[in-house]
């Protein structure tokens, strides 16, 4: 893992109370840090969160997945959608013994997809007896793109 991909700048501090009869009394002061960390290897996972619970981390938030390049996977799936719209489009022109003409035209739509984030509340007493890897479940996803066009009359 490189320096570059941890990342730990916001310290939050808040005062702990314990209350007894109705009063407060100041126990100290709690520092909460988040962390984030970008992990380039998938199959670390289970390993990097077993890890961190072992070290001292007491909870564990969150997992969020994406892909390091999604432009790419966009690219592949607009292409893979064109291709299927042609595919589709001249089955139907041949289905009326018709061959396709000029583009008459074009809606593309775009949903622009964000990772949600795998919500995971470990904390690290309740964590111990299991590790990361059974509390994690795979997940599928997948990238969309649609189109459609419409030919001259």
């Amino acid at each position: 893992m490189r320096k570059k991909d941890i990342s730990a700048a916001n310290l939050r501090t808040q005062p702990d109370y314990d209350y007894q009869n109705g009063k407060s009394i100041l126990k100290g002061y709690r520092a909460v840090r988040t962390v984030e960390v970008t992990l380039r290897q998938l199959d670390k996972l289970n390993s990097l969160l077993d890890g961190a619970l072992k070290a001292g981390l007491n909870e564990i938030r969150s997992v969020s997945l994406g892909v390091a390049q999604p432009d790419a996977y966009k690219d592949k799936a607009r292409k893979a959608a064109i291709d299927d719209a042609i595919h589709q489009a001249q089955a139907l022109a041949a289905g009326f013994n018709s061959k396709l003409g000029p583009v008459y035209s074009v809606r593309y739509h775009v949903s622009n997809y964000q990772p949600s984030p795998v919500v995971r509340m470990m904390k690290a007493a309740d964590a111990a007896p299991v590790s990361a890897q059974e509390n994690l479940r795979a997940a599928d996803h997948s990238v969309r793109r649609s189109g459609r066009c419409g030919l001259p009359a």
